[in-house]
């Protein structure tokens, strides 16, 4: 009996061994299996051929962490897409920032939350993503100098303007009370903030004004731009000036204005624009081009060839300026119905892409990786 009872232990044994064996042989196929479909999605998510590229453009949601770059190349013959889980990717109200060789933008988060509190880049050869954390929720618009990167936002009235240490993994901030700080311009190694200063009381005026600090967050000048205008959040730059439209007095009416601001002494020059609502500004040649929109209404269809002298030719371009950029000598425009490509300077329709996008998704950004 002894004998017979063990034979029955061994031949258990023996089952249960090989019951192990195969599911070790299975665990290790699995594995295996996944391993394939981990890199076939790291390499699906970098299949984007980065030689075909020009420009992107970011089409996003507020309802949803679906968000997605359709690249194209200025002749719009070849089309691929990046996936992206962000809500409120990028936005009109701004444009994407560069720093060295990435391009920097906002997911916000959901419509009803943005609480993403990140900072996005993208890398402009590889195209790979690198997230920065932030304190607060709802940021609005975004810079970087060096190893740091800044956000700003503003609640209950007051706003933050902060920074993280991509390195050190240090943060910084600094709080101004009852303002609203709509802008943070990184140029020559400064911040360059427009801040609008609430009314609160009767005896108040509203004003608006230039902050400008150090990388660390030191305030280094204070200047009231009240005379002029609220700036956009649209700017150019060049070694020794930054440019930037105006489009509404310290009364919210409509203007049209440039102001050139010296970047060392902050002295600035005003020039009047033909039309009211100048946005976007690029340089072309020895000439700047600037689009006339307002993103609150999403209305605007002309641009212009305007220089310093105040000469300006205006075009109506009869599509809706959502998000513009120059490539070369050709200019882009996009909204959520098409992308148009026109010749400059005399803005002929080159060609034209119909969009599909669906009625809850809208487009927020254009990244030019080619500057």
């Amino acid at each position: 009996m002894k004998s017979k009872y063990l034979n029955l232990i061994e031949k258990f044994l023996r089952v249960k061994t090989d019951i192990q064996n195969k599911a070790k042989i299975l665990l290790c196929f699995l594995i295996i299996v996944s391993l394939f479909f981990i890199n076939g999605c790291s390499k699906l998510k970098n299949s984007v051929d980065r030689k075909k590229i020009d420009f992107g453009l970011v089409i996003t949601t507020s309802q949803d962490y679906k968000s997605e770059i359709l690249w194209f190349d200025i002749n719009l013959d070849s089309i691929q897409k990046q996936k992206l889980s962000y809500a409120m990717l990028g936005s009109p109200f701004y444009s994407p920032t560069v720093n060295a060789d990435k391009i920097y933008m906002i997911p916000e988060g959901l419509g009803n939350k943005k609480d993403t509190r990140k900072v996005i880049s993208i890398n402009k050869q590889s195209l790979d993503v690198e997230e920065y954390p932030f304190t607060n929720i709802a940021l609005n618009h975004m810079a970087s100098i060096g190893n740091n990167v800044y956000a700003i936002n503003t609640l209950n009235g007051d706003s933050c303007l902060e920074s993280y240490d991509v390195v050190s993994k240090k943060r910084n901030s600094v709080i101004l009370e009852k303002v609203y700080l709509e802008t943070v311009i990184a140029s020559s190694g400064k911040l360059f903030c427009f801040v609008r200063k609430l009314n609160y009381s009767d005896s108040e005026e509203a004003k608006t004004m230039l902050n400008v600090y150090t990388p660390s967050l030191d305030l280094e000048a204070e200047i009231d731009l009240t005379e002029y205008g609220n700036p956009t959040s649209m700017y150019l730059e060049d070694e020794d000036n930054l440019y930037v439209t105006v489009n509404r007095n310290a009364n919210i009416k409509p203007v049209g204005k440039i102001l050139k601001i010296n970047k060392s002494t902050f002295e600035i020059s005003e020039f009047i624009t033909k039309k009211d609502i100048p946005y976007n500004i690029f340089k072309f040649g020895d000439r700047f081009i600037l689009t006339y929109y307002d993103p609150v209404t999403n209305e605007g269809t002309e641009v212009s060839v305007w220089d310093e002298s105040g000469n300006e030719q205006i075009y109506d371009l009869k599509t809706s300026l959502t998000v513009t950029g120059v490539v070369n000598d050709k200019f882009v425009a996009a909204n959520n119905n098409s992308i148009k490509i026109f010749s400059i300077p005399d803005f002929k329709l080159i060609k034209e892409h119909e969009l599909s996008i669906g009625t809850s998704n809208y487009v927020s950004a254009l990244l030019l990786m080619n500057e």
